[in-house]
């Protein structure tokens, strides 16, 4: 009876070193250090996935309307997720992320934001799978409702992960 007991608890504690190692290992990465000032592309492996970053730098002028002029433009660059300037109180900027998945497997993506725009940034979709040839539309708000005056800056991370492995596809395949 206490030899089973041993065994279970050997089990379970087996299980859990197995499913802590592969969550930690499939963690893309943590807070950086310093945002990028411009789009850039890194690539990094873990033990499960193999890891591609889009780091976009973002920034936004929070302003008060009624009190100074603001000029309207449109910046269609690319690379650029800035959402120029939003007027305080309720009003929102959006920008569009396209994405399409060209490998022949599933992968995740994730969007991440830093800095001290964070707060204020949203995603209409996040941690969600990618089928080959499948391509989705995300949209980033920043939502200017508790902002203060000021300027918000920071980064946006599109981080995609490709399982290195094809048992590793019992997440999203």
């Amino acid at each position: 009876m206490k030899r089973r007991k041993e065994k279970r608890e050997k089990l379970f504690f087996l299980i859990f070193l197995i499913v802590g190692i592969f969550i930690f290992s499939s963690v893309p990465l943590l807070q950086p250090s310093e945002f990028v000032t411009n789009k850039t592309f890194e690539r990094k492996q873990s033990l499960f996935f193999n890891v591609e970053i889009n780091r976009y730098p973002t920034k936004v002028q929070v302003m008060n309307y009624t009190k100074e002029k603001i000029t309207v433009g449109v910046n269609i660059d690319p690379w650029n997720l800035n959402f120029g300037i939003v007027p305080i109180g309720k009003n929102y900027a959006s920008r569009f992320v396209n994405l399409y998945n060209n490998n022949n497997k599933t992968v995740k993506v994730i969007f991440k934001v830093y800095g001290n725009i964070s707060n204020f940034v949203t995603f209409s979709k996040n941690y969600f799978y990618l089928k080959p040839n499948e391509s989705e539309t995300v949209q980033i708000n920043f939502n200017a409702e508790n902002a203060t005056i000021g300027i918000y800056d920071g980064e946006i991370d599109v981080i995609v992960m490709k399982p290195r492995f094809n048992f590793v596809y019992w997440w999203g395949q």
